[in-house]
């Protein structure tokens, strides 16, 4: 019998990196065709640009960590959001790195979602979803499939490999287009055999690469780490502090989103001023407890996260003279979409055990929340280093935060899948109104 061979190793390593939020996603747009992609007016927002900058820092963090990569390679799709983001990525890395230059791979491209939902509402993603579930070999009508994805993407590394040795290799790209190219990775990391996809015809299947050796080369042996979004080591003692009792939550009211959740109608209750001042002097009890000089407290923009964390100043200040408060917009509730705002909780009904990825219509899901909270997390970081802070925040915010330190401390991250299906049941960390808890 003949001795199972194993894949040759890969002559680089690679990460991968979605670009930051674009002005399609603030707008809700579907934008995937090339020639509309391309436009300059379909560049990133605003916060785009911040989430770019952030993840070139920690990408430079982690080459620093490795330590052996003398040259560093950015592909990116060719669209404008993409190519901001990985200029952004570029300009920190060009003080290390001289003569980087970005490089387009027309591979790396969105995928298409057909002329019928081309710059229409990102509401129609759900209907895309439902196709990819029934069968991966047929897409939106005009559109690409799953398989036609994975098809074009199955090529990039091992065309790469041929270009490249001992480089740390970058690619920038969007959502679909990198989860396919994790699933490939992933599915064939399992078999460590061709990946195929069955097809609706009987036991026919569809292969997703040229050749067997090109597709165990790239997968075989290859982890995809998220390294843009890990958590990054604490360097400060933390604790939590969800909001009084609010206004909302008196009426059974969902606030959430930013527009509504900053007017003084929906700030505290009677009540919650009361938890909020009984958790100011919780904190200062905590505080005697460690040698800790400095005081950060962080907060949400919300009104009711404001007032929370100023009933808290009040009693730190006696003691803490030079505290305040600091606003994180990255803090702010978990936005649960048009249809569930100003409604009553009883109507909501999404179950983020189901998927994590997905959240309610035109809402956020527990990812996109993920995503966001650790960059408040790296920002706290950059900003001070062996201090006491105290994150004041909302309900779903707060708990998947803790979802992620309780994460981190049980195992190395390895995946963005694992990591999802930890933050699904992050419900387990629930707080009360103006309940403080400490995180690390």
């Amino acid at each position: 019998m003949e001795e199972e061979r194993s894949p040759p190793p890969l002559k680089n390593c690679y990460w991968v990196l979605r670009h930051g939020r674009s002005v399609p996603n603030e707008i809700g747009l579907i934008v995937s065709h090339k020639s509309n992609g391309t436009l300059p007016q379909h560049g990133l927002a605003e916060g785009g640009f911040v989430q770019a900058k952030a993840a070139g820092e920690i990408f430079v963090k982690q080459l620093e960590e490795h330590g052996s990569f003398k040259n560093v390679a950015i592909y990116s799709s060719p669209f404008t959001r993409t190519m901001e983001t990985a200029n952004c990525v570029a300009e920190v890395l060009k003080h290390a790195y001289e003569n980087l230059e970005i490089r387009v791979l027309d591979e790396l491209r969105e995928r298409y979602f057909g002329p019928a939902l081309e710059l229409q509402s990102h509401l129609h993603y759900p209907e895309i979803w439902e196709i990819d579930a029934r069968n991966p070999l047929v897409g939106p009508e005009g559109g690409e499939s799953v398989a036609d994805v994975a098809k074009r993407v199955a090529a990039v590394i091992p065309q790469l490999e041929l270009q490249h040795e001992g480089y740390a290799i970058l690619l920038v790209s969007h959502g679909d287009t990198l989860q396919i190219l994790q699933t490939i990775t992933k599915a064939a990391e399992k078999s460590n055999v061709l990946w195929s996809i069955p097809s609706t015809k009987g036991r026919q299947t569809l292969s997703l690469c040229v050749g067997l050796s090109l597709l165990t080369l790239i997968c075989c042996k290859v982890f995809v780490f998220v390294k843009a979004m890990e958590l990054p080591d604490l360097h400060n003692k933390y604790w939590v502090l969800r909001h009084g009792r609010s206004v909302p939550n008196e009426l059974d009211l969902i606030v959430s989103h930013e527009a509504n959740g900053v007017l003084p109608g929906y700030g505290l209750a009677p009540q919650g001023l009361v938890q909020a001042r009984n958790a100011g002097k919780i904190f200062v009890k905590e505080l005697k407890k460690f040698s800790l000089d400095n005081v950060w407290i962080y907060s949400s923009p919300f009104s009711r996260t404001i007032q929370t964390s100023e009933c808290v100043l009040e009693a730190v200040d006696a003691s803490f003279e030079n505290t305040r408060i600091h606003v994180l917009s990255e803090l702010r509730e978990r936005y649960f979409g048009p249809f569930y705002e100003l409604k009553s909780r009883l109507e909501y009904s999404h179950d983020d055990r189901k998927d994590p990825f997905v959240g309610p219509e035109g809402g956020e899901s527990v990812m996109d929340v993920y995503e966001r909270v650790l960059k408040a997390i790296h920002e706290i970081e950059r900003q001070t280093h062996g201090s006491a802070v105290l994150i004041v925040g909302h309900g779903d915010v707060l708990q998947i935060l803790q979802a992620v330190v309780d994460y981190r401390s049980s195992k190395k991250l390895r995946t963005y899948e694992e990591l999802a299906s930890s933050l699904s049941k992050h419900k387990r960390f629930e707080l009360s109104n103006g309940e403080l808890r400490e995180l690390n």
